[in-house]
């Protein structure tokens, strides 16, 4: 095989697999992060309505 295809078919695989990896890091800071992203949420909704909000836990 030429060293020109061998090329483009790392460049297409390159951007075939980027959003994947993307979307998995994305998905992986979702999972990381969830309990603050859920108590700012709460503290945002307790601020502007009336009553109060209260959760243990997000898992």
């Amino acid at each position: 095989m030429s060293k020109s295809k061998f090329w483009w078919k790392r460049v297409i695989i390159g951007i075939v697999l980027t959003p994947f990896v993307l979307f998995g890091m994305l998905i992986l800071v979702l999972l990381w992060k969830h309990d603050s992203i859920v108590q700012d949420f709460i503290y945002t909704a307790n601020e502007d309505f009336t009553g109060h909000l209260d959760i243990e836990g997000s898992h």
